[in-house]
């Protein structure tokens, strides 16, 4: 009957010891178990005094042992429950997984079962590398990837991270923006100074702190403006019908994704404020019959601007040029090239008449002398 084995039992306040781990982040590895011991024959005296505890360890990174078995010295106290103290510098422990067999023995050399704990030694910090892009355009992604080392093999790390935009406050990511559980990527909708904090916590509870400043550079916007489908660019001359109506457009200005929606348009006739607001500039806008030339800014909201400036030609205006704007010299000497014109076909027409009637009246005189 099992009352009557020497047997080692999980704590009363441990799980099963095959399905736990047990971690440790101290110098000491303090584990505790239940026992129970046969009772004593008659005329013998059996003292809980006399439990020797018998223990091996071996390296198991994945739950199986890579190497032989070992003793290792500890140092135990029989009460309620024998409770075992595992100098780890004494014996020379490292950082690890590790399966330990543990057995006692009584004052008869009866060994009891074999009990199996699975535990982690983990007394350092991890080491901990950040690696992203120091500089990016706005609008553009940015991945973060963090490397976490223990020194051992099977170690895990909760990672935690946090992002802080420009003039925010920190707010934790989105599972959107975690791609892998050390990898993170998300979008630079603002410019200015980002700043991403991951926190690396290892089996043992030692954590560590890292940043990484991202800088966003803002990216202008590009003016853009159509008039009847055609993109009309800088210093260009464009003619329309004063009388008619027309629209120059900004709506294919460009700019970064974020920025598109937010962008200001500032129209300026013959360098004067004309309106705002709209990205387009409309005929009945304009309250003036002269105007020569058309300037529009287009503006993000981080204050970055492109600029573009056309001239404008009327047409019915060029149709009917007063004689008032012609110079003087040239009048006069249209004046002149006329008159000189008019006389050198009155004289030609003249000279033409005298010879004509002089050589008739001979040929008729010679005739009558026949």
């Amino acid at each position: 009957s099992d009352v009557y084995k020497r047997q080692l039992r999980p704590s009363s306040s441990e799980t099963d010891t095959l399905t736990t781990t047990q971690i440790f982040s101290e110098e000491m590895i303090d584990v505790s178990f239940d026992y129970i011991l046969p009772p004593s024959p008659e005329n013998s005296v059996e003292s809980n005094l006399n439990i020797i505890p018998e223990v091996r360890y071996c390296s198991a990174p994945y739950g199986i042992c890579i190497e032989d078995y070992s003793t290792v010295v500890t140092t135990y106290s029989v009460g309620d429950e024998l409770e075992l103290l595992i100098d780890v510098d004494g014996n020379q422990l490292d950082d690890g997984f590790y399966l330990f067999q543990i057995q006692i023995q009584d004052s008869f050399l009866t060994l009891s079962n074999n009990l199996t704990q699975y535990i982690v030694l983990d007394q350092n910090q991890p080491l901990v590398e950040l690696t992203a892009i120091e500089q990016v355009s706005e609008s553009e992604m940015v991945v973060v990837d963090v490397e976490a080392s223990d020194g051992y093999t099977g170690s895990r790390f909760v990672i935690t991270w946090t992002i802080t935009e420009p003039g925010e406050s920190p707010r934790s990511v989105t599972e959107a923006e975690t791609m892998q559980e050390n990898r993170l990527e998300f979008e630079t909708k603002k410019s200015g100074m980002y700043t991403v904090t991951a926190l690396v916590r290892d089996l043992g509870g030692h954590f560590v702190v890292v940043e990484h400043n991202v800088s966003v550079m803002n990216q202008q916007p590009t003016a853009v403006v159509r008039f009847d489908g055609f993109q009309i660019f800088n210093d260009s001359v464009v003619t329309i019908p004063s009388d008619g109506t027309w629209v120059f457009s900004a709506n294919d200005s460009t700019d970064t994704g974020n920025d598109q929606q937010s962008l200001e348009y500032y129209w300026y006739v013959d360098g004067k404020s004309l309106l705002s607001g709209k990205s387009y500039l409309e005929s009945s806008d304009i309250q003036s019959s002269s105007y020569r030339t058309i300037h529009v800014e287009v503006v993000d909201d981080d204050g970055a601007s492109n600029e573009l400036s056309f001239q404008v030609i009327q047409q019915e205006a060029e149709s009917k040029e007063s004689l008032a704007d012609v110079p003087l010299y040239s009048i006069l000497t249209i004046f002149i090239m006329l008159s000189l014109g008019f006389l050198y076909v009155l004289r030609k027409r003249t000279q033409s008449d005298v010879n004509s009637g002089f050589v008739k009246w001979t040929e008729r005189g010679k005739k009558s002398k026949n």
